[in-house]
């Protein structure tokens, strides 16, 4: 019989006593089975293959975190690309606030596309573009093209959108350590 000790509780002799693993004189638990009484490093080998596959802690938060930040901001960016495009779209352009959408959603792009690009080192830049959101719902309002249902609709759904993932990006950039890169 081959040479089983431990795990099937057989000695190099046959004999199922005292087989256990981890009892050197042989006096094992006599239930065939691995000993209760071996030491912790031994208990915990069968795990230590987990333990190396299971990211670290910080890196799972980062990654989460770094997801977070910068998915919300390249929503951020296509919605200031989109209202810089949308004089293109108008139709009529008298009385058309063109210069506010056009300025309005090159700052909001260029603002989320450095925040997609550094979300460590730029968690207020989201904030900022949180208050151009809110310029965008009350322009129709104050600049007075609240007429022009399409164009104030649009300012206003553009406006919620951006501040809503912008706010995502700040709260999830909130807790971010500063990065050195």
């Amino acid at each position: 019989m081959p040479m089983l000790h431990g795990y099937l509780g057989t000695t190099a002799g046959g004999d199922r006593r005292g087989a256990a693993r981890g009892s050197p004189d042989g006096a094992g638990s006599g239930c065939g089975g691995p000993d209760r009484t071996a030491t912790p490093e031994r208990a915990t080998r069968p795990m230590e293959h987990l333990a190396r596959r299971q990211p670290a802690h910080g890196a799972l938060r980062h990654r989460l975190t770094g997801d977070l930040t910068q998915t919300p901001s390249a929503f951020v960016v296509l919605a200031g690309l989109w209202l810089t495009c949308t004089p293109l779209f108008a139709g009529s352009t008298e009385g058309y606030p063109w210069g506010n959408d056009t300025g309005t959603g090159l700052m909001i792009a260029t603002l989320a596309t450095i925040r997609v690009a550094r979300p460590g080192r730029t968690a207020r830049l989201s904030v900022v573009n949180i208050v151009l959101g809110g310029w965008l719902i009350t322009a129709p309002f104050v600049l007075g093209f609240t007429q022009l249902l399409g164009v104030a609709w649009n300012d206003m759904i553009v406006g919620v959108l951006v501040m809503m993932l912008a706010g995502t990006s700040a709260i999830a950039g909130a807790g971010e350590p500063h990065s050195r890169r």
